[in-house]
């Protein structure tokens, strides 16, 4: 049963980057240039006697169609990997039932 639940709770996690990407694609396509910007914060810890956190920033620039390539491969992704763990639930409840039956 937990492994079930392990399943479902990775099909929502799976489910919420989906949401995610199709909100950044909606604003990608209204946007009124052609120049998209993706900027990526990254932290990390520096220093060896006083360590701190410190940011990296990064900029990618890209076309709006190249951006749109990127974002739908990423949904397509995710969304091939909620369909193998529908898969692997679908499964397991199978798994479930024959033992039920034994």
């Amino acid at each position: 049963m937990e492994e079930i639940n392990r399943i479902e709770n990775s099909i929502a996690l799976h489910q919420g980057t989906i949401m995610n990407l199709e909100k950044i694609k909606k604003a990608v396509e209204e946007s009124e240039t052609d120049n998209i910007r993706f900027k990526i914060e990254t932290q990390h810890w520096y220093g060896y006697s006083e360590p701190f956190l410190g940011k990296q920033k990064h900029k990618l620039y890209m076309s709006k169609y190249s951006a749109n390539v990127f974002l739908e491969m990423a949904i397509k992704m995710e969304r091939e990997r909620i369909d193998k763990l529908i898969d692997m639930e679908i499964e397991k409840r199978q798994d479930l039932k024959g033992a039920d039956n034994i």
